[in-house]
């Protein structure tokens, strides 16, 4: 990175969609998260539907405007579990990076693990005990622990919205749902 370089990173996750800015020295100008449930329906079909498309990308066209409003010289968007499983997932990369004008990649597990290993660990005071991060997500949980340096990590079709819509169906949980189904 260049001395008065400015950058961003962008993560699509399967139930929220993330904007990281920051500047040379590291320090953070920005950073937002928006639930946008892009997995919405994946897990039984296979397929991004048009509407969780639609919430992602107006929440792309506002990071982009917040980018250009940082300068952001360079930036990378990733996608994770929702992509990986759909068969309409290239589409999915194609607009979004036509729309924050970055680079857009596909993820596997691994790296996400490694990932968010990183990001949770990073400033830690170093430790003698082994320390294990559990990232549970929208569409996989990652488990990830360094033994003498070596990263370990495992991913799991096991998330937050996956589970929902197998154990309560698609529709939207609310209090008055809930009280009926446990009566």
């Amino acid at each position: 990175m260049c001395a008065t370089e400015v950058v961003a990173a962008l993560d699509c996750g399967s139930n929220s969609t993330r904007l990281l800015i920051e500047d040379a020295t590291g320090v953070v100008q920005r950073r937002e998260m928006r639930i946008t449930r892009l997995s919405q329906g994946v897990d039984a079909t296979r397929t991004l539907v048009d509407a969780a498309m639609a919430r992602s990308y107006d929440v792309l066209g506002e990071y982009r405007r917040f980018m250009d409003e940082a300068r952001v010289d360079r930036g990378l968007l990733v996608a994770t579990s929702a992509v990986r499983d759909a068969r309409n997932g290239e589409q999915f990369l194609r607009e979004a990076a036509r729309i924050t004008g970055v680079p857009a990649q596909l993820i596997s597990g691994a790296q996400e693990a490694s990932f968010s290993y990183e990001g949770a660990t990073t400033g830690l005071a170093p430790d003698a005990r082994a320390t294990v991060i559990v990232d549970i997500g929208g569409g996989s949980t990652e488990m990830a622990t360094s033994v003498e340096g070596r990263l370990y990590s495992y991913s799991m079709q096991l998330g937050c919205v996956r589970v929902s819509e197998r154990a309560l169906g698609r529709e939207v949980v609310t209090l008055e749902g809930a009280s009926a189904r446990a009566t």
